[in-house]
Formats: C-alpha cells, structure tokens, sequence
C-alpha cells in the first residue's frame, strides 16, 4: 500500500489517511483470498475537543475474491456529521429517546 498519514502534531493523534494498494495481495496462496492491485481507502478524522476525536468520513474501494471462486466487491462512503456532547451518565434509553426526538423534528 502507498499513501499518506497527516498527524496532528500536538495530540499526537491521525487526522487524515489515505492509500492506494499497489500490488495484488494474496491470503494463503490466494487460495483463501485475495486483493486486487488499485484499491483505495481514506479515512478523514476531526478533533471536537481536546483528546477527543471522531471519524467524520471514510471511503473504500475494494476488489477482490474470497475462496477462489466467490467475488468480493466493496465500494463505501461514510459520512458523519453534527457530533453533539451528550451527559456522561446517559444511558440507552435516554439516547435512543434523543434519537427519536431529532428524527422527529
């Protein structure tokens, strides 16, 4: 794989990632599988407050095969916006009811 690692230098922390596989790889032989050369990922992170950070979007795109025969194809793109800080003590209940509440609006 070849790409690029940007790191926040103070929180020492991966704020962006970014590669290109640039050869086939093979799982035992190719036999159990394998990816194909030209697959990409990127991966963007943001820091909404000190040590905190959270990934806000993704993208894969994968070719391949698994056990000689079974075609894997994975092409994704994630986004994740508007993070809001919720009470520590929150539990399940109260999340899915803020859940509910947004979606309903």
């Amino acid at each position: 794989m070849s790409g690029f690692v940007l790191i926040d230098l103070d929180e020492k922390r991966i704020a962006h990632l970014s590669g290109t596989l640039t050869q086939q790889v093979d799982f035992g032989f190719g036999v159990i599988g394998q990816l194909k050369k030209g697959g990409t990922i990127e991966v963007n992170r943001i820091r909404l407050s000190p040590g905190i950070w959270k990934t806000n979007s993704s993208k894969i795109y994968i070719n391949g095969r698994i056990a000689l025969l079974k075609t894997l194809s994975k092409q994704q793109d994630e986004t994740h916006s508007e993070f809001k800080r919720v009470a520590p003590d929150i539990n399940i209940a109260q999340a899915l009811q803020q859940i509910a509440g947004k979606s309903g609006s």
